[in-house]
């Protein structure tokens, strides 16, 4: 596994599918290099998603504003003031939602990953807009490649005058045969 697989845990792409699967995250990598280098990466894509959001976008940065005082409670008027004053910050939060995803506990193997993110989007939002991107990627091309053969195998030298609608039927009662029989 180590010899045919192992390359693929220095690849971005991989690498950002395999840290946010709920299953796998850090534990999914066989060297911790590779899982924080994916750490990384996770992030900066993470982060590119909440810049792009339509709220990170409509509401601009607040502005400092001296302490407003409230009367008689002057106890925690300071506390006010630091609220007001707190700056949003996309990588902040790109940061904190990714370390809340990553200290979680990993979940089952038999746990749909996509299934998950779904009930996780009000949490979530922007990471299950990476999830989505990266966990919808097919692991091989093979049934594709199966496609085009059997395709080529139908539309031969003798059928070559067969339309687009006819070929696209002929190839669906082909993969659903075993449905029809």
């Amino acid at each position: 596994m180590r010899t045919r697989f192992g390359h693929y845990e220095t690849r971005t792409v991989p690498r950002i599918a395999i840290i946010i699967d709920p299953r796998f995250k850090k534990d999914g990598f066989e060297s911790p290099y590779n899982a924080e280098q994916a750490a990384k990466a996770l992030e900066r894509e993470h982060h590119s998603i909440i810049k792009k959001s339509p709220m990170e976008k409509s509401t601009p940065p607040m502005e400092p504003t001296p302490p407003v005082e409230h009367g008689p409670s002057k106890e925690f008027s300071f506390l006010d003031s630091k609220l007001k004053a707190k700056i949003n910050s996309p990588r902040a939060d790109a940061v904190i939602l990714l370390r809340q995803h990553l200290e979680t506990q990993n979940e089952p193997e038999t746990c749909d990953p996509l299934k998950y993110w779904k009930t996780r989007a009000d949490i979530y939002e922007s990471l299950q807009q990476v999830a989505l991107k990266y966990l919808c990627v097919p692991g091989t091309s093979c049934e594709s490649e199966r496609c085009f053969s059997k395709a080529g195998q139908k539309v031969s030298d003798r059928r070559t005058r067969l339309k687009p609608g006819v070929v696209d039927n002929i190839m669906f009662i082909n993969k659903n045969q075993d449905i029809f029989s």
